[in-house]
């Protein structure tokens, strides 16, 4: 844990190099624009895991071209922030313990991540998915939506996401599961609904 609060714009353009960057547990609040333009072309990690952002700046991670796993967990970040991510090339978002429930998930909250495999949202309080959340992410292998406030699921939530492997819902309140929500996706190896108010699946509807 460190007291860093600002990060000037172009502090790392000499690491060119550099793979892997931890920042977790600082005092950051505002992710600022233009920190890395043209900076770090190599950074492969990025944690900014518990640094108390309440706010992403557009163009905060302009010039990181091949940034794989970004980690803002712990924060106080709100879905337009999450809107301003736009990395092409990111597979991994972790954005655990962020407190959406004051408001809505934005329908485009995603569009700006098509290269996106693993979306980790554990315990964000959310309650409700717009049925395009994931419209252009279709490259999604696994989601891990557990300890939310889920109550359903919209049958079309999940339509076009045809090589999605791994589906955690457990600890939500989800009492309505239409078997259509996954008719369509045949590579399906997890799905875990434990620890939610299901009180009956058709899975033989699921064949």
């Amino acid at each position: 844990q460190n007291l860093i609060h600002t990060i000037e714009s172009n502090a790392f353009e000499k690491l060119k190099s550099l793979r892997t960057l931890d920042l977790c547990e600082n005092h950051l609040n505002t992710f600022h624009k233009d920190i890395f333009i043209d900076s770090l072309p190599s950074l492969y990690l990025l944690n900014l895991r518990q640094t108390n952002l309440t706010k992403i700046e557009p163009n905060a991670f302009r010039g990181l071209s091949n940034l794989n796993e970004l980690n803002l967990d712990g924060n106080y970040l709100h879905s337009w922030d999450i809107k301003q991510i736009d990395i092409p090339s990111l597979r991994v978002l972790r954005i655990s313990s962020n407190n959406f429930s004051g408001t809505a998930i934005k329908e485009n909250m995603f569009d700006k991540l098509p290269s996106l495999q693993t979306l980790i949202m554990v315990d964000c309080g959310i309650s409700q998915l717009p049925d395009t959340l994931f419209t252009r992410t279709t490259n999604l292998i696994h989601i891990d939506l557990t300890r939310n406030q889920l109550r359903a699921i919209n049958r079309n939530l999940f339509a076009r996401l045809n090589v999605l492997k791994e589906l955690k819902l457990n600890g939500n309140v989800i009492n309505d599961f239409p078997h259509m929500a996954l008719s369509n996706i045949s590579t399906m190896e997890i799905l875990s609904l434990s620890h939610n108010a299901i009180s009956n699946i058709d899975f033989f509807k699921f064949t």
